[in-house]
């Protein structure tokens, strides 16, 4: 299992005016004083974006991000210059027969490029199983 997914959240963000401008499909937005799904109150508004990968490998999870990133260029620089926070998170499968563990290299290049937009990078193993 790879997911990888982009969160966007800052103090006068409008993630609809955002996904819009930039012809974006949310997964998740959530706009100040909404209520989350645990009921607490939202503060900061912001949204998630699904980033699409192809295939089960590595290679193909550092590929379908950069591809995403060269696609949507003018929308990473557009948060960049207004300040507003924004993270890549890669959830990555452990624990079962076939991935028991796995380990994520990013290239130099690719963390340049990321830090250059003003981008973090977080990544999350999740256990999985053969069951």
């Amino acid at each position: 299992m790879l997911i990888v997914s982009w969160k966007i959240s800052g103090s006068g963000f409008d993630p609809r005016q955002f996904a819009e401008r930039f012809k974006l499909s949310t997964d998740v937005i959530a706009n100040r004083g909404d209520k989350e799904f645990r009921g607490r109150v939202v503060r900061i508004p912001g949204c998630n974006i699904s980033i699409p990968i192809r295939g089960d490998s590595i290679p193909s999870l550092v590929a379908g991000i950069n591809r995403f990133i060269a696609r949507h260029k003018s929308a990473f620089e557009f948060l960049k210059r207004r300040g507003i926070h924004s993270v890549i998170h890669v959830g990555v499968g452990v624990g079962s027969e076939k991935h028991f563990t796995r380990s994520v290299v990013f290239r130099n290049r690719d963390l340049s490029s990321l830090a250059k937009l003003g981008v973090d990078l977080a990544i999350t193993g999740y256990p999985t199983s053969d069951e």
